[in-house]
């Protein structure tokens, strides 16, 4: 249709950038800013812009799931992920800010937690294309409405020349909260989840895609798989949809021609599109699939056991078949792995495979994901009993 139309909604872009001094007062005067950066990041292109905002006032970044990739996870400014799973370092600073930069989100509740505690000392500055996100969840005391990109070079052309405080000491709080406590560890002899993602991710070239499924592969991924450049981690973000993973990577290899594609899937989420493997076998498609079998429907079970006292109600029931040689069966080249060494092998296999391959994964059915913020919670109050001590930021 030439036209659309929504009832109180109006889909015409138009920017509105008047309150673009007052953001860079803001941005000027504050001691603790945090970049949020959100999906919108991604589709708007706004990765140079962002790199930098952030480099050259220093001021750390912390992505939603949907903007995992706009910056450099590897830098020293990157906080990870926030929110329900996000890290401590960016959920704490992010509590602990006086300034949030808010660029292309929509502070959905599993970024934000409790809202009435999210980030309560702050100015938030928000930028979207979209007027109707901007105050909706989170009040915008300084709203910029516009395209990301576009937005960001004006700010950045705005921003006084002169070298800025450097943020040194909130910096250095937070970094003591990265520190704090190590990952958790990848060690012994059984396959852990952490693990078997790093052991993947140093496989994989900064620019060749990850595709995820849904659940605690999903999460695991967000929080350790490094993502450097935008639109290389496609994931279904909030919306629950198993099944997702293994089309999406199909659909990355076909755009890709010739370029490998990973997808990272559970047991659970494997079976809901299995007949997919016949699509990459006959494209004979360089589509890698790795699955994390627990033998469990894992988040919904880590429900269960943090929240229901450990009713576990139709979430402990493993596949009545081998997934290896499902896999098999379809054409793909399989392998199985139980411990660190074997799954080493399995992937040089899978690695070196033409065509498709499959790496099937066991792993313990009581692996959590943590950090954890329960539903309702406030970010600063998150569960992580793997860590030796409450971590904090002083302010």
């Amino acid at each position: 249709p030439e036209e659309v139309s929504f009832p109180h909604y109006s889909a015409r872009y138009k920017s509105d950038i008047r309150a673009l001094g007052e953001a860079v007062s803001a941005l000027r005067e504050a001691k603790r800013p945090v970049i949020i950066a959100g999906g919108g990041t991604i589709i708007s292109g706004a990765a140079a812009q962002i790199f930098e905002i952030a480099t050259t006032e220093n001021i750390p970044v912390a992505t939603s799931l949907m903007g995992k990739g706009i910056f450099p996870e590897d830098h020293t400014l990157s906080l990870g992920m926030l929110g329900m799973h996000g890290t401590a370092q960016a959920n704490l600073a992010v509590s602990a800010a006086d300034l949030i930069l808010a660029i292309g989100t929509r502070f959905s509740d599993r970024l934000t937690g409790n809202r009435d505690h999210f980030a309560p000392r702050a100015k938030v500055i928000h930028i979207d294309i979209d007027s109707a996100e901007i105050g909706k969840n989170i009040r915008a005391d300084i709203p910029l409405k516009g395209d990301c990109s576009e937005i960001l070079s004006k700010l950045i052309e705005a921003l006084p020349k002169e070298s800025p405080l450097g943020h040194r000491k909130w910096l250095a709080e937070i970094e003591r909260v990265r520190s704090s406590n190590p990952d958790e560890q990848t060690g012994g002899k059984e396959l852990r989840p952490v693990g078997i993602i790093r052991s993947l991710r140093s496989r994989v070239n900064r620019e060749d895609i990850l595709t995820t499924e849904v659940g605690q592969h999903q999460m695991w991924a967000a929080l350790h798989w490094k993502t450097s450049v935008p639109g290389t981690f496609i994931t279904s973000g909030g919306l629950g949809t198993m099944g997702y993973g293994l089309p999406a990577a199909i659909g990355a290899a076909f755009a890709r021609p010739g370029r490998p594609v990973t997808c990272l899937s559970g047991d659970g989420s494997f079976l809901m599109n299995v007949q997919e493997l016949e699509t990459c076998v006959r494209y004979n498609l360089p589509v890698r699939l790795i699955v994390l079998n627990n033998g469990s429907l894992g988040m919904v079970r880590q429900w269960q056991d943090i929240f229901w006292g450990k009713r576990f109600i139709h979430t402990c029931q493993k596949p009545a078949c081998s997934l290896s040689k499902v896999a098999e069966s379809f054409g793909f080249r399989a392998w199985t792995a139980e411990t660190p060494l074997e799954l080493e092998e399995a992937l040089d296999g899978a690695f070196a495979a033409d065509g498709p391959s499959f790496v099937e994964c066991f792993i313990s059915c009581e692996e959590n994901v943590y950090p954890m913020v329960p539903a309702g919670g406030r970010l600063d109050q998150f569960l992580d009993p793997q860590r030796q001590e409450k971590p904090a930021i002083r302010i």
